[in-house]
């Protein structure tokens, strides 16, 4: 059996859709199935990945059109307007993967986004979350994302004290700088805290002002980009991971991989982060900037007591975001479909 994905964004790009995507293609694969993804995404300089599936970079309308005539299922990772054109010439089952709600940042609903959504009427809907699902005018099956549980793990090192790390791109919607400004404050109470910021953006020259403005150029550091191995071994340095999303995050893979590799989260209470988490950590309330303060000083100050209760239980609550759980959900709804 072919199976088509049309993917937008994909590799080089490093954000929870691109990981998922390559992590269900590959998964696919294993389990027998001919894969294509057709994707926009320029190379930019990198190297193409050595996948057993076949990637199709900017095809032309007649490559994509053969690739699609010849596929038996044909998938999006969430509704493309421009990669939905073969299914109006051409019906076939049509399945999408929505790991976003098709609203605006403010909540508003454009003509475009309308459309998105009434479009998904006409598919078999999967959603990343109950969160993403409940969002949707026609309901559909929820697989959580998986994460690179291979990648990703708990090496059980010695933390540094007072440890808060931060993962993600700097952009206003992550939240960073409601981070630094919580962390200023906090730091006044326990002025041996440290906060590292792992990421790159268009915020950073505003996140560094903010350091400067408060003075914190010796409590708070910045890596840059780290991926794969590099941010799992820092991320085995730190006690606390903050994810302070002022957004709805559709789900979240960030914070199964920093709970993977044994930090304890502090997340926003908004969107499918809560599902994510799964109750490990402290959720703070997104509106409420003094409660990011305080839920940040209350896991410090209580770190051994939170520390224990995480370590009875994430492990059990990452066994259903496991590659193997996902990739065998995803190949059941996909044998009844085609069946």
């Amino acid at each position: 059996m072919r199976i088509l994905f049309y993917c937008a964004s994909y590799y080089p790009k490093t954000g929870g859709l691109e990981t998922v995507a390559q992590i269900l293609a590959e998964g696919l694969c294993k389990k027998g199935y001919e894969v294509y993804i057709i994707t926009t995404t320029d190379l930019n300089n990198h190297q193409e990945l050595k996948a057993d599936y076949t990637l199709l970079r900017k095809p032309t309308a007649l490559e994509f059109w053969s690739a699609y005539k010849k596929c038996d299922l044909f998938i999006h990772h969430n509704v493309s307007l421009k990669g939905i054109w073969p299914l109006l010439l051409f019906p076939k089952k049509w399945m999408v993967i929505h790991h976003l709600t098709y609203f605006s940042r403010d909540g508003t609903l454009k003509p475009l986004e309308w459309l998105k959504r009434n479009l998904s009427r006409l598919a078999i809907n999967i959603s990343c979350s109950h969160f993403v699902n409940s969002t949707l005018p026609k309901k559909g099956h929820v697989v959580w994302n998986p994460y690179d549980d291979k990648t990703f793990y708990n090496q059980h090192l010695q933390r540094k004290d007072k440890s808060f790390i931060f993962v993600g791109r700097l952009v206003s919607d992550k939240g960073c700088d409601i981070l630094i400004e919580a962390f200023a404050k906090l730091i006044v109470e326990h002025p041996d805290a440290t906060l590292t910021i792992v990421g790159d953006g268009p915020d950073k020259p505003k996140l560094l002002a903010l350091v400067n403005k408060h003075d914190l150029q010796d409590k708070v550091s910045f890596t840059g980009i780290l991926k794969g191995d590099k941010l799992a071994a820092k991320l085995n340095e730190y006690q606390i991971a903050v994810i302070p999303s002022i957004w709805q995050e559709p789900f979240g893979v960030v914070a199964l991989e920093v709970i993977a590799c044994g930090c304890i989260p502090v997340y926003s209470n908004k969107g499918g982060l809560t599902e994510a988490c799964g109750g490990l950590g402290i959720a703070f309330d997104s509106d409420n900037k003094t409660d990011l303060v305080q839920k940040m000083i209350n896991e410090i100050e209580n770190y051994q007591e939170y520390h224990y209760t995480f370590e009875s239980s994430y492990e059990q609550h990452l066994r259903n975001y496991s590659q193997r759980v996902v990739i065998d959900r995803y190949y059941k709804l996909i044998e009844n479909c085609l069946n």
